[in-house]
């Protein structure tokens, strides 16, 4: 019976410790931004796009930490990117981040080590030229185990035609064109002319 018992609490012990070692992981979160930091799904081509990446570690110290990005897209015109920058204590100071290119499509942020609670972010602009979508899917990496994804999709439409407000405008000019051709007297002019020397001739024609 002991023996029995003592089988029991060593397989709840050994769960407990396994689920212990799975739960206690950093986790990952990929996010969209304009200029200004706030989170967005959509944006027009030519808008400033932010890119934000954030691993948040719990309770246990970790090392050889890394995230790898993939990115699908059918946007066809993209801007130069600025560089990837990271952030140890949320987002006040910012240093250049570790960053790999094994792929055209994919990039590998190499963090390393991670205190006990502790976040760090990496942050970059990209700027979209012409309509489509971008999905970023960002895998967080803890030696050769991926222990957390995130993905995020971005919607890229085209700039609102300024076409209306131009016709506005060229019928706004036009019409001030006019008030002002007005203004000069010169129509009237030549009416009060005309008659002029339309009633001189009549009274002329009337004396012979």
């Amino acid at each position: 019976m002991k023996k029995n018992l003592l089988g029991i609490v060593f397989l709840v012990l050994t769960v407990v410790a396994f689920v212990g070692v799975v739960s206690a992981v950093p986790t990952v979160d990929y996010s969209y931004t304009d200029e200004n930091g706030n989170e967005i799904s959509e944006i027009q081509a030519g808008d400033t796009l932010g890119n934000y990446i954030e691993v948040e570690n719990d309770e246990t110290p970790v090392s050889d930490v890394t995230v790898t990005t993939v990115g699908t897209t059918d946007i066809n015109n993209w801007g130069d990117s600025t560089d990837g920058l990271e952030s140890r204590d949320n987002g006040q100071t910012w240093t250049q981040a570790t960053i790999t290119y094994p792929t055209d499509d994919s990039f590998t942020w190499t963090i390393g080590s991670l205190a006990a609670n502790e976040n760090i972010i990496l942050r970059w602009y990209s700027y979209p030229l012409s309509a489509g979508y971008s999905t970023e899917t960002s895998n967080l990496y803890v030696g050769e185990r991926m222990v957390d994804n995130d993905a995020a999709t971005i919607i890229v439409t085209e700039p609102e035609s300024n076409s209306t407000s131009d016709l506005a405008g060229e019928t706004t000019t036009a019409a001030a064109g006019t008030v002002g051709m007005q203004e000069t007297g010169s129509p009237v002019g030549l009416l009060l002319l005309a008659f002029g020397l339309l009633s001189t001739g009549l009274v002329y024609s009337r004396k012979q």
